[in-house]
C-alpha cells in the first residue's frame, strides 16, 4: 500500500511538472485569414444574456443617490428617522424583482426565455463616511411637484441644479410630493408618479407623508431607470425591441372594461409589471457596456481592479459584445473564445489558455477599461497539447504588462 501511495504521488508530481506556463510572445500567434461576418459591437442584441455563458455577463450594480425633498414648516414628505428605512426597503424590492425570472405575459403563448436582467440598485456612500448616499433637503423655495394640470411643473430642474451630488457617477434620484393643497382636492390624483430626464437624473413623485409600502412604488423606480438606459414604453410600436408587441395598455383584466390581454412588462403602465423581455435586458446592458455613455457612468466599475470573480470557458464562443470581466480569464481544453469586440480584463489579472484550448483575436480589443495594467496572456504547454493563439484579419492589446505581444500581419497578397 505504501509502495502504491509513493508511486501515485510520483505520478501526480511528474504531471504537475509537466504542465508549464508562460507569458505568451508574438512568436506563438498564428496568423489565419478572417472569413466570419462583421460584427456591429453596439447592436444590442448582442448583449442579451446567453444563460450558457453567464461568466461573461457580471451583474452591473447602478449606484444611486436617493434626495428626499421637504419644507421646514408644514413638512409633507419622509421624515429623518423612518425616511431612510424605508428608502431601502424600496432599493432591497427593487433589486428583487431584477433578480427574478418573470415570464412575459405577451405576446400571449410567446416562448421567450424569462430572464434575470444581471443588474442591481445599490444606494452610493457619500465621500463623507457620515452620511450612506441618502439625503434631505429642507429647503422653502423648492417647488413641490404638480404632474398636471395648468401649473405643471414635470420639467422643472431648480432641484436637479441645486441639489445634484456627483452626477458624474452617481444617478440622483429625487422624491418630490405632490403639493399639500392638490392632495387636499378631491379632484387631483396623487397617485405614485415618476419622470425620467434623459440619462441625467429622475424624479419620484407620491404622497411620501402616508408612505408606507414600498412595495406599490418599486414599479415606477424600475420603470424610470429603466428609461435611463434606454428603454422605452413598450405599448408602442417603435420601442426599439420586437419582442414587445403592441398593445392597448391595459391597467389591469377588465380595467378599463373590457380589456382582456393584460401585458407585465416593466416598461407598461400596469398593475402587473415586473417583467422584461430578453431585447430589453440587451439595450440595458448595451448602454452599461458602450465606453464613455452616461449611463455606463453611474455603473459601479469593478471591472477597474476586480472582485475576483473568475470566469472559465469550456466550449465554444464568439463575443460579439464590449464585455468587461471582473477576474481572471481562463480557456479550458477544448474551448474556443473568439474576441470581436472590446473585452476588459481588470488590473492585475490575467487570460490563461490551458492545452487544447484557443484564443482568436478577430478585430476585437483586448485592454482594462480603466487604463490600469493586468498581468496579459498566459499559455499553457504539455509536452503533447498547448494552448493557441489565432490573430485574424487584426486587433489590438492594451495596457498588459507584457505589452502588446501581437505580430505584425502579412501584407495581402490580394
Amino acid at each position: 500500500m505504501k509502495l502504491y501511495l509513493l508511486f501515485l504521488l510520483f505520478a501526480l508530481s511528474a504531471c504537475t511538472q509537466s504542465v508549464t506556463s508562460r507569458l505568451a510572445e508574438s512568436t506563438d500567434w498564428i496568423i489565419l485569414e478572417d472569413t466570419g461576418e462583421q460584427t456591429n459591437c453596439n447592436a444590442s442584441a448582442n448583449y442579451e444574456i446567453d444563460t450558457t455563458h453567464l461568466d461573461f455577463w457580471p451583474i452591473k450594480y447602478v449606484r444611486l443617490g436617493l434626495h428626499v425633498m421637504d419644507r421646514t414648516s408644514r413638512p409633507f414628505s419622509f421624515d429623518t428617522i423612518n425616511g431612510p428605512d424605508q428608502l431601502k426597503t424600496l432599493i432591497k424590492m427593487s433589486n428583487d424583482i431584477l433578480a427574478k425570472r418573470q415570464h412575459l405575459l405577451l405576446p400571449k403563448d410567446n416562448n421567450y426565455p424569462a430572464l434575470t436582467t444581471r443588474m442591481r440598485y445599490e444606494i452610493s456612500p457619500d465621500v463623507d463616511p457620515t452620511k450612506d448616499g441618502i439625503y434631505f433637503h429642507y429647503d422653502e423655495e423648492m417647488p413641490y411637484h404638480m404632474h398636471n394640470g395648468k401649473f405643471q411643473n414635470r420639467g422643472d430642474g431648480k432641484i436637479f441644479n441645486k441639489y445634484k451630488y456627483r452626477n458624474d457617477s452617481i444617478l440622483n434620484v429625487f422624491f418630490i410630493a405632490h403639493h399639500p393643497d392638490s392632495v387636499a382636492s378631491k379632484t387631483y390624483g396623487t397617485g405614485n408618479a415618476g419622470v425620467a430626464f434623459g440619462s441625467r437624473y429622475l424624479k419620484m413623485v407620491g404622497h411620501w407623508h402616508d408612505f408606507q409600502k414600498p412595495w406599490e412604488v418599486r414599479k415606477t423606480l424600475l420603470h424610470e431607470i429603466s428609461h435611463i438606459y434606454k428603454l422605452n414604453h413598450s405599448w408602442i410600436k417603435n420601442d426599439g425591441c420586437d419582442d414587445t408587441p403592441v398593445h392597448k395598455n391595459c391597467w389591469n383584466y377588465n380595467s378599463p372594461a373590457g380589456c382582456t390581454e393584460v401585458s407585465n412588462n416593466i416598461m407598461d403602465y400596469s398593475a402587473l409589471s415586473i417583467a422584461f423581455s430578453p431585447c430589453q435586458v440587451g439595450r440595458m446592458h448595451a448602454a452599461m457596456s458602450r465606453e464613455k455613455s452616461k449611463a455606463r457612468a453611474y455603473v459601479k466599475p469593478n471591472w477597474c481592479e476586480g472582485t475576483n470573480q473568475h470566469a472559465e470557458l469550456q466550449d465554444s464562443f464568439v463575443l460579439r459584445r464590449e464585455t468587461d470581466l471582473e477576474g481572471d480569464l481562463t480557456l479550458l481544453p477544448g474551448s474556443y473564445l473568439e474576441v470581436r469586440c472590446r473585452l476588459s480584463i481588470p488590473k492585475g489579472h490575467r487570460i490563461t489558455v490551458l492545452p487544447g484550448a484557443t484564443l482568436a483575436l478577430a478585430g476585437g480589443r483586448i485592454h482594462n477599461s480603466c487604463g490600469f495594467k493586468w498581468e496579459g496572456i498566459f499559455v499553457e504547454r504539455t509536452k503533447r497539447r498547448h494552448g493557441n493563439l489565432i490573430l485574424m484579419g487584426g486587433g489590438s492589446i492594451e495596457d498588459a504588462l507584457g505589452g502588446s505581444i501581437l505580430p505584425d500581419l502579412l501584407p495581402s497578397t490580394n
